[in-house]
């Protein structure tokens, strides 16, 4: 998407009606209406109508391209991102569209993004649901299967951390031990407020439930009449039942 002030040059350049209102003025536009009065109420109309369109126009991009799920990525990033949309949902271009998506994941790697954060979380289940709803199935499926896996080895990773005593009770990484264990969203500021650092055993908690949301979702994609694996449904279907049964019963014993 270009720049705001590209856009909003474009468009004062072709909202320029002064011609126009110079012929709506005083005895113009009397003599416009006794002449032609109904030719005069369509011009009016139609008008508005431009001038109404213009206003949704700024508003949608205001609205949507600069709304808070761009904001919370970098700059370089939050502009592949909306590229990546735009190729999407208002211009479809499936070649663009996954070359930008592309990009802005490995942008996300680049600029040293926390790969377990909402964030970049969020962008590879878009990125399937993408090419589920073009109806490349399969892939959508390998890039879930690809997270999932992931998720499970951070949180396989941070359990063994704990077991060697590397990580604390309050979630913090326990001397200087340097472990591949990252927190996320640590000490910036949101609107003014300031966040406070996420935990490891608050992250374990969030990688956790995206894992059984995304198990959930891979075993709908399996079950889905264009691939049709009912075993590999079944079983996403199963770990994400027993996971979320295993991780209620071990709340309740630290209760």
């Amino acid at each position: 998407m270009p720049p705001a002030k590209l856009i909003f040059r474009a468009v004062r350049q072709g909202l320029n009606f002064r011609p126009l209102f110079g012929a709506f003025r005083g005895q113009n536009l009397r003599n416009l209406f006794r002449q032609s009065p109904e030719e005069l109420v369509i011009a009016l109309i139609l008008l508005c109508g431009c001038a109404a369109v213009s206003v949704y126009v700024v508003f949608a991009y205001f609205n949507y391209f600069q709304s808070e799920q761009f904001t919370r990525f970098p700059p370089e990033i939050a502009k592949s991102l909306r590229r990546a949309l735009y190729y999407t949902n208002y211009a479809p271009d499936p070649k663009l569209a996954h070359k930008y998506y592309k990009l802005a994941l490995e942008q996300c790697t680049q600029s040293g993004m926390d790969p377990f954060s909402d964030e970049v979380i969020g962008l590879r289940i878009q990125l399937a649901a993408w090419l589920e709803k073009i109806g490349r199935f399969q892939n959508s499926i390998q890039v879930l299967e690809e997270l999932l896996r992931d998720c499970q080895k951070w949180v396989e990773l941070m359990e063994k951390s704990v077991k060697d005593g590397l990580i604390d009770k309050a979630g913090k990484l326990i001397g200087a031990a340097a472990t591949p264990v990252n927190t996320s969203k640590e000490g910036d500021e949101s609107n003014g407020e300031e966040v406070q650092p996420e935990n490891l055993w608050a992250k374990r908690t969030r990688v956790m439930g995206k894992s059984v949301g995304i198990s959930v979702k891979l075993g709908e994609l399996y079950a889905d009449e264009h691939v049709l694996q009912g075993d590999a449904a079944g079983k996403h279907l199963i770990w994400a039942v027993e996971t979320v049964l295993k991780e209620l019963h071990g709340a309740r014993l630290k209760v």
